[in-house]
């Protein structure tokens, strides 16, 4: 019983962020993929991408402006804790159709 309670709390209180007309964004999962890639699951709301589109984070969908968003606000670490074959790939243009596991 305390479990099923516990899961709505986080439902309402997820679902009154993204009603907001505050800028919200959240790592709901993270993981390795079957390949070995970093599988991150962002949620956010309209605000948070109205707030990128500000700042000129642009794309075709959504998933593409949080994307870009993700790579600029990691990109200065990136040469930090990646070779150079991984700088390369994380630089290479972002198609939304090639990553259906970023999702909200």
């Amino acid at each position: 019983m305390f479990k099923w309670f516990k899961q709505f709390k986080e439902y309402k209180e997820r679902k009154t962020k993204k009603e907001s007309d505050k800028p919200y964004i959240e790592i709901i999962s993270e993981g390795i993929d079957s390949v070995g890639r970093l599988k991150i699951e962002f949620d956010w709301n309209t605000a948070f991408i109205m707030d990128c589109r500000r700042n000129g984070f642009n794309g075709s969908s959504e998933e593409e402006i949080i994307q870009k968003w993700f790579q600029a606000i990691t990109a200065d670490n990136m040469a930090k804790i990646l070779d150079e074959d991984d700088i390369n790939a994380a630089k290479a243009a972002i198609n939304s159709e090639s990553h259906p596991d970023l999702s909200r």
